[in-house]
């Protein structure tokens, strides 16, 4: 997925790989993150989403204690255009309101911002302080 995105397959990748692996396990074992894979027949991944549930206190627009993070939504390029991805996030959408869940956030790649447009996303306030020491 990292490097179909056009990450560079270099060390600093590998060490985010290396890194993930064991946290979205945890995720997983936590029940803390949900995950899908659509393969072929033969059993090859093609495209993947993700749903990460957050703690987040009771605010004026939301009073459920959780709130979504749509994750790792990615199509091989070879799949890209036959509904996988719009698939996918309609599972991920009918899994957050089957869990009473009314706000998704995501990040979207200038490719997906149209899939997120479509379903109803809209560009929010949220800015991003990164300490890069």
């Amino acid at each position: 997925m990292f490097t179909g995105m056009g990450k560079p397959d270099d060390d600093r990748m590998q060490q985010v790989v290396e890194a993930f692996i064991p946290w979205v396990a945890d995720a997983i074992r936590r029940e803390i993150y949900i995950g899908w894979i659509v393969d072929t027949s033969a059993g090859t991944p093609v495209a993947n989403a993700g749903l990460l549930l957050i703690d987040w206190p009771p605010n004026s627009r939301d009073l459920n204690p959780v709130r979504g993070y749509v994750m790792n939504v990615w199509t091989h390029p070879e799949h890209r255009r036959k509904g996988i991805a719009r698939h996918l996030m309609e599972v991920v959408m009918t899994e957050a309101n089957r869990r009473s869940i009314r706000v998704l956030a995501l990040h979207a790649s200038d490719e997906g911002k149209i899939l997120y447009d479509q379903l109803g996303f809209r560009d929010s306030r949220e800015m991003l302080f990164v300490d890069e020491t």
